[in-house]
């Protein structure tokens, strides 16, 4: 059999193109001195959707390679950097929300063709609609055919009757379904306004057929969802400054994105959102929270860098909790009053996914204690571990690392406690014992070397009182 093979140099999304290959040049004109290589930037690009190409292009190749060049000490200045990182963030945002676009189906109401005719005769004589006398045939065709009221009704629903669950996804599929849904029903209120469409609905009342057009107007529903929408709309998603977590690009940015959201929710107040499914999109803003952090953080190897850097890291992350807290029970208690002055039941409470990010801080904050058991949780088992991996596999793994953590500082602890136990013991005075007690001051914290210590209370404890006592008879009395 024989293989054909068609080249051409417009851009193909067809089924019958198989690949489209970019040939991009380095420069103006090929030296003929170097190497084609040198010269020549091949990019495959599948014939899938370009906005799923690209954003996996800048995701995964633009960002860590930008990423990299920005820390790697660059001359380049720093406003500079910071310039076309957010702008690159910008467009990853804008791929990937491309995507996610919540789909409003399209309506188009086309009037009759002698609907069309009678307008245009009306240019010439302004008494043609007046005059105008409508068969049986014809009125049905307006009330019952492919370009008649029946039909629009139909057409119309597909958007007045549109519900999105969310139970899932982002908060800004949520927050771009309102919007979407807005502008379209504003395009079919305009729509509906035109001349032919009013015409038609005339023609149908001039000739009673009153069933066709009130049951038009009562189904369609279109004002009291227009309002609706608009209410949501105007007092809640416009401007939502969701952009400004979904941007960052360094933890630092993310305290002041939060403030800005909550202080945004507070808006609550003035519409009629329903309280359910803000409880909703505060979830789905703390799942974005959440994979923003776990975006940021992957460009660390936190478990591989200096100790002092890790900390610093861990009290911005800090930062960052603090404050989603801090404006969760702000929205909190305005949930409850609104819930009171609704007179309905809502229960509030934090995401799980940032439950786990929460106690994943506390874990790690924990090795300040111990440093020197930290090495078995960042190279546990022959390999790195992902701190920031809340799939099962990672919590499974990270349970396994901590566990031999736990085990080499309980090791720590025996020897501690052992040598503690014989320094004592070999303690001839107070001042022996509690020059001992100072070498470990920072380790009583810790159960076991407490506990040890409480055993010496009894021996101790005799001593205390008599040097006391030597004191006082000597220096006070």
């Amino acid at each position: 059999t024989e293989t054909i093979f068609l080249f051409s140099l417009e851009i193909c999304f067809s089924k019958a193109c198989s690949l489209n290959l970019a040939l991009v040049k380095k420069q103006g004109i090929l030296a003929t001195g170097k190497p084609l290589s040198s010269q020549i930037r091949i990019l495959m690009l599948d014939k899938d959707s370009p906005f799923e190409i690209l954003h996996l292009y800048v995701c995964n190749t633009v960002i860590p390679f930008f990423t990299s060049f920005a820390r790697s000490g660059s001359d380049c200045s720093r406003e500079k950097i910071d310039t076309v990182k957010r702008d690159i963030t910008n467009l990853e945002l804008s791929l990937k929300r491309a995507q996610q676009e919540f789909e409003i189906p399209e309506v188009r109401l086309i009037a009759h063709h002698k609907i069309a005719e009678l307008l245009e005769s009306c240019k010439d004589d302004s008494s043609a609609i007046e005059n105008f006398e409508a068969d049986t045939k014809f009125l049905n065709e307006l009330q019952l055919g492919e370009h008649g009221v029946r039909h629009w009704l139909r057409e119309i629903q597909k958007v007045t009757l549109l519900e999105r669950e969310f139970t899932s996804g982002s908060a800004s599929q949520e927050i771009n379904f309102w919007i979407n849904l807005y502008h379209a029903l504003e395009k079919l209120q305009a729509r509906l306004d035109q001349p032919d469409i009013k015409l038609t609905l005339q023609i149908l009342r001039s000739n009673k057929r009153f069933l066709a057009t009130t049951s038009f107007e009562n189904d369609t529903r279109l004002k009291p969802i227009l309002e609706k929408v608009s209410n949501y709309y105007n007092n809640l998603m416009k401007d939502f400054p969701l952009n400004d977590l979904l941007a960052s690009t360094e933890i630092e940015e993310i305290p002041g994105a939060l403030v800005n959201i909550f202080e945004h929710l507070k808006k609550l107040k003035s519409t009629s959102y329903p309280l359910g499914r803000a409880l909703e999109l505060i979830r789905a803003i703390s799942r974005d929270l959440t994979t923003q952090l776990h975006k940021i953080l992957s460009n660390y190897s936190l478990l591989q860098m200096r100790f002092d850097e890790f900390l610093r890291l861990m009290q911005m992350c800090k930062g960052v909790f603090d404050t989603w807290l801090d404006q969760f029970q702000t929205f909190r208690t305005l949930v409850r009053e609104l819930a009171k002055r609704r007179n309905v039941r809502q229960t509030l409470q934090v995401d799980l996914r940032m439950r786990k990010l929460l106690s994943l801080y506390k874990d790690t904050a924990a090795t300040e204690q111990v440093q020197n058991a930290y090495e078995s949780v960042a190279f546990g088992k022959g390999r790195p571990s992902d701190v920031l991996d809340l799939s099962e596999e990672g919590t499974s793994w990270w349970a396994s690392s901590m566990s031999h953590y736990n085990s080499k500082v309980n090791g720590v602890e025996t020897k501690i406690i052992s040598y503690l136990r014989d320094q004592l013991g070999k303690a001839r005075n107070a001042n022996e014992m509690f020059r001992i007690f100072s070498k470990i001051n920072a380790l009583f914290v810790r159960p076991r070397i407490r506990e040890a210590i409480q055993e010496y209370q009894r021996f101790y404890y005799p001593i205390i009182r008599h040097v006391t006592r030597l004191f006082f008879n000597i220096y006070i009395l």
